[in-house]
């Protein structure tokens, strides 16, 4: 047992200190990233999300995210609905970015949300003012509909509005999929995927050197 723990220890510290993972982050532009597991690296994955997350939130970063509620499939998200929590949350972290007109506006356009493009529409609203915004989502979370869903497409159109509309927000987006069918949709459309379905393709993660003190700790990398 003792040594099962270790190697998941080890493994997990090779997946955050991956130069794919280092240069994804440091990247200039809204980005999207696939880390793709499978049943039996699945809990690495969830470490990994609860690890980004809490780095994150001590950096004091605009962090988003959705995570699978117990492995309670009757609590799975369909696209509107976590697209719903990754706006709430946004918004909970930004309180300053709108004003008293755009908060009526806003208040009034969630509630009459219903369909994903509604609260993709509200993204893009919300992230207006912030410098940088990171969303993770745990695709066990989502319902069989999301799991379908085109969400690298539909994000990537994102990236294209804001900078049409001149909002300078920079978006970096994770997945995290331990199932074959849901990453091979993901990773048709982008440039970076790290595959940690097995310790062996985790001993094959090419690793940035470990920075000194506080450095090491840090999202970029720098």
């Amino acid at each position: 047992m003792r040594n099962i723990r270790r190697r998941k220890e080890r493994d997990l510290c090779l997946l955050r200190n991956s130069r794919q993972l280092q240069d994804w982050a440091a990247k200039p532009g809204s980005s999207q990233l696939l880390v793709k597991g499978s049943f039996r690296t699945r809990h690495m994955l969830r470490d990994f999300a609860a690890d980004m997350i809490e780095l994150l939130q001590k950096e004091k970063r605009v962090a988003a995210w959705v995570l699978q509620c117990k492995g309670n499939k009757s609590d799975s998200f369909d696209t509107a609905h976590a697209l719903k929590q990754v706006v709430y949350q946004v918004l909970q972290q930004s309180p300053g970015v709108l004003n008293e007109r755009g908060a009526s506006l806003t208040a009034q356009r969630i509630q009459d949300a219903s369909s994903a493009e509604d609260w993709f529409s509200l993204l893009g609203s919300v992230l207006r003012g912030n410098k940088e915004v990171y969303l993770l989502f745990d695709t066990t979370a989502f319902a069989d509909e999301a799991q379908k869903y085109r969400w690298t497409k539909r994000l990537a159109s994102l990236f294209d509005e804001l900078r049409q509309r001149h909002i300078s927000t920079t978006m970096r987006v994770v997945f995290i999929s331990c199932q074959q069918a849901v990453s091979r949709q993901l990773q048709a459309d982008l440039e970076t995927v790290i595959d940690v379905s097995s310790s062996q393709a985790v001993q094959r993660l090419q690793s940035r050197p470990l920075l000194p003190s506080k450095q090491a700790t840090s999202i970029n990398g720098v």
